[in-house]
């Protein structure tokens, strides 16, 4: 794939993850934000994992290898109010509730986010992200949707 790929995905995923907080978290990113604004969609009715499972396939794949929880997910450091029970759960299997999944695969992507914008990914140059980017993206898009939507 070529580098400028990589480049328009980040460009996307900083835009998009700016939106997302702007529109869906009042401009306060965090887990608790994120599954407020998760369990908001289910009272209302809104919540559909329809569009989103290919990337959370993605994310179950790139962080849990069917035993353990792999190398990119402790690359992700996850801390003490991203409630990494919660994704652990999810990753492993041990939730499918459409809520948890979905909170879940959002605090994975804060994390990636702050791993962006607070310099981790840059010590290496940010190879081999641009799965996550484009998972990211997609599941940002559609989340927005959802929060835009009256009905589904």
């Amino acid at each position: 794939m070529p580098r400028h790929s990589n480049i328009h995905e980040r460009a996307n995923f900083a835009l998009l993850w700016t939106v997302y907080e702007g529109i869906v978290l009042n401009a306060s990113g965090n887990a608790a934000a994120i599954k407020r604004a998760v369990d908001l969609l289910k009272s209302e009715g809104r919540l559909s994992l329809d569009r989103v499972l290919p990337m959370i396939r993605y994310f179950r794949d790139r962080y849990f290898d069917c035993i353990d929880l792999t190398h990119e997910f402790h690359s992700l450091h996850m801390r003490r109010n991203d409630d990494s029970n919660l994704v652990e759960r999810v990753l492993r299997g041990k939730s499918n509730d459409d809520s948890e999944v979905l909170s879940a695969a959002l605090i994975i992507i804060y994390r990636l986010r702050n791993n962006l914008f607070h310099g981790v990914k840059w010590s290496y140059g940010i190879r081999g992200q641009l799965g996550n980017f484009q998972n990211a993206n997609a599941v940002l898009m559609a989340v927005i949707e959802m929060h835009l939507s009256k009905s589904i």
